[in-house]
């Protein structure tokens, strides 16, 4: 019994990482084809946003980029 609680909790924990990770990478293919690239300074934004709300919020403004200038604001 006892094992079956430490694998959900390593399978919890990795789920947890997983998830931002793939959100971030949704935001850098969304940039990616809205602006063309995505440059050291929107990759830095995009791997400073921590929270998944943040996240969701940096995917929405990359869907309605229309420049690399559009991403670079504070995160709400």
């Amino acid at each position: 019994m006892a094992r079956d609680v430490t694998e959900l909790t390593w399978r919890s924990r990795i789920d947890l990482e997983a998830t931002p990770r793939t959100r971030r990478e949704d935001v850098r293919k969304v940039v990616q084809v809205h602006v063309g690239r995505v440059s050291p300074d929107v990759g830095a934004v995009i791997s400073g946003a921590q929270t998944e709300e943040a996240l969701t919020a940096l995917f929405d403004r990359a869907l309605a980029a229309q420049a690399e200038t559009d991403l670079l604001g504070p995160i709400e």
